[in-house]
């Protein structure tokens, strides 16, 4: 827990000391292709931006993404999951064939598509990424609410007469926070990959810097080609740092699950 902390706390910092710039200073151009100095500690880009001011601009919206995308993901995928692990057998058969239908769309290339077709922006990469990045949630909600709904307390309830939704909400969603708490970890991690990757292909939002529009520009512009490691390394480093350190959070989420039951 402490390491994944550790991974995610400079781009947090980053990303709230960006907001204190002023954007004209990061938009400021400054001479093209200067290598890292002291005034540039990355140097500068081909249009004369310091990529240093980038890299933390560029924090902000990598890390809305991915935790933004990654909670609406757990909700949808929580409310599927604990309805198809509790309630009737047909309901419960259709919703677990549906889970296991959406788990077959292979998540890259169906995002790359609803970003050509419903537009490049942020709000269409979050959407997109919570169209399909809910599945595994819910089979693992799933799972643990088929396993609660056995227990003598839950059908001494049931016997009682006491509403089926009051028993989901107050009663066995609370017994699947564990669960739930390690899949938002796990799906954020998901969605900053997933976001990084069609920034990098040019089909993220055009108009907002983000870690994998960073990478996109240097392979794109002559980053790669002149071996300028000072623009394309530094966002490749913070994609893997925040998505090491949001895998390690979610590992230590799921040994306290498993150690629980």
């Amino acid at each position: 827990m402490i390491c994944g902390l550790c991974c995610l706390l400079p781009a947090v910092l980053a990303a709230l000391w960006s907001q204190t710039l002023d954007p004209d200073l990061i938009r400021a151009r400054h001479l093209p292709f200067q290598p890292p100095c002291a005034l540039h500690p990355l140097g500068t880009d081909d249009m004369g931006y310091d990529i240093f001011l980038l890299l933390c601009a560029s924090a902000k919206i990598s890390l809305i993404v991915g935790l933004f995308a990654g909670g609406l993901s757990v909700l949808v995928g929580t409310a599927i999951g604990m309805t198809a692990g509790y309630f009737g057998k047909v309901s419960r058969e259709w919703l677990t064939g549906f889970i296991d239908a959406v788990l077959l769309i292979p998540m890259l290339p169906f995002l790359m598509l609803l970003s050509v077709y419903l537009g490049q922006c942020i709000e269409t990469t979050i959407f997109s990424i919570v169209l399909v990045g809910w599945c595994g949630t819910a089979r693992s909600v799933r799972a643990k609410v088929l396993q609660l709904r056995k227990l003598a307390w839950i059908e001494a309830m049931e016997g009682l007469g006491f509403s089926k939704y009051r028993i989901l909400l107050r009663h066995v969603l609370p017994n699947v926070s564990d669960v739930v708490s390690a899949k938002f970890v796990s799906a954020s991690a998901k969605a900053m990959i997933a976001e990084a990757s069609l920034s990098f292909l040019g089909l993220g939002d055009p108009l907002r810097w983000s870690w994998g529009k960073m990478v996109h520009d240097a392979f794109d512009r002559g980053g790669f080609a002149n071996g300028m490691l000072h623009w394309y390394v530094p966002p490749g480093l913070c994609i893997a740092c925040c998505t090491l350190g949001l895998v390690l959070i979610g590992i230590d989420f799921e040994n306290r699950t498993t150690t629980t039951d």
